[in-house]
Order: structure tokens, then sequence, then C-alpha cells
């Protein structure tokens, strides 16, 4: 189909969360959080590394094959995917083992 890997991803992950987030609407909340999350862990990792050896993200991402925004070292399009990683990863479990959130709160 000669896609970019990056929309190949978007689609890849974005069909199972839709998928998840229309057939439990109580997950919904789960996946957003669980996506941002996950990408704030990621940028701070990006930008953790980008201190410890300035220049790895130039020398290792084919940035020609990007957008080419960087939000303080991190490729737009990786805070993108890792958001969407988060999102589907998050509440899969709950939405495999179709598991609720109980309230443990004793009366």
């Amino acid at each position: 189909m000669k896609l970019n890997s990056f929309y190949s991803s978007i689609i890849s992950l974005g069909i199972p969360i839709i998928y998840m987030n229309v057939k439990r609407k109580d997950l919904i909340l789960n996946s957003i959080l669980s996506g941002f999350f996950l990408m704030l862990t990621s940028f701070l990792a990006f930008i953790t590394v980008e201190l410890i050896t300035p220049g790895w993200i130039n020398s290792a991402w084919l940035l020609e094959n990007l957008s080419g925004i960087i939000i303080l070292t991190a490729p737009l399009e990786d805070l993108i995917w890792f958001f969407l990683m988060g999102m589907f990863i998050g509440p899969l479990y709950e939405f495999w083992k179709e598991g609720k959130i109980q309230n443990l709160k004793k009366e």
C-alpha cells in the first residue's frame, strides 16, 4: 500500500481504539488518560536521553521522512504514536477480560 509507517500505525491503532471505546464507553477516560501518561513518559525519556547524549535523535531518526516538527527534542509523530499506543494498551486488559472498575470502598 506504500504507506508511511506513521500513517499505517495511526490506522492500525485507531481502528481498535475506536472499536473499544464504542463497545465500552466506560473505558474512554481510562484510554485518554493512559494515552497522556504514556506520551508524557516518552516525552520525558526523549528529553533525558537528549540531555545525556545530545544529537541522538538527529542521528537515529530519518527526520526527512517526518513532518519536521520537534517539540523540545521529541518528534511530533513519536508523541502521537505514544499517545495512541497508550490509548490502546491502557484499557486493553479490562476490555479483553470484560472487567469493570469496582468501588472497593466499604459503606
